[in-house]
């Protein structure tokens, strides 16, 4: 009997929940701060990625804002619009054209482009004309009645100014 008592001492004390719990705790508190550390390593990761688009984003727009800027430039002293437009209407007028529509994908000014888009802007705003006189004149005669050579005898004006003979 004395060895069923050293026995059964013997597995309660390898069944002790007390024992088990103390092995497992340091092995899930590795496994936690390995999570942790490998978490705050992707978080740190992620917030530089994030950065660098803000920078990138911010780079992008100022360069655009650059070739924008640059394009106007060259619209403004091309000769389709210099040879056209006032002087100081050259502005008004570019702000009214879709300024990256008149270059191709490689990066070349369309003249026919720009020159319909000028005379279009001129058509909509006459005022813009470099020599309005003559812009008017064909306007004026393009939209005008035909003109009668010989006067209308129910004209009062034209009976009155009549010369008797």
């Amino acid at each position: 009997m004395e060895n069923l008592e050293t026995t059964e001492t013997e597995s309660t004390m390898t069944e002790d929940p007390a024992i088990e719990p103390e092995q497992t705790e340091p092995e899930t508190e590795q496994l936690e701060s390995s999570d942790d550390r490998q978490v705050a390593k992707l978080r740190k990761e992620s917030a530089r990625y994030r950065t660098q688009l803000r920078e990138t984003q911010s780079q992008l727009e100022q360069t655009t804002a650059q070739l924008t800027a640059a394009r106007r430039q060259i619209l403004a002293n091309h000769r389709a619009v210099t040879g056209w437009v006032r002087d100081d209407a050259v502005s008004a007028l570019l702000d009214g054209l879709d300024v990256p529509s008149l270059f191709g994908d490689d990066g070349t000014l369309d003249a026919d482009a720009l020159g319909n888009a000028v005379r279009e802007q001129l058509k909509a705003h006459p005022y813009f004309d470099r020599k309005p006189g003559i812009g008017a004149m064909k306007t004026v005669l393009a939209n005008h009645s035909p003109h009668v050579r010989q006067p209308v005898n129910s004209d009062p004006l034209a009976a009155a100014l009549r010369v008797r003979r």
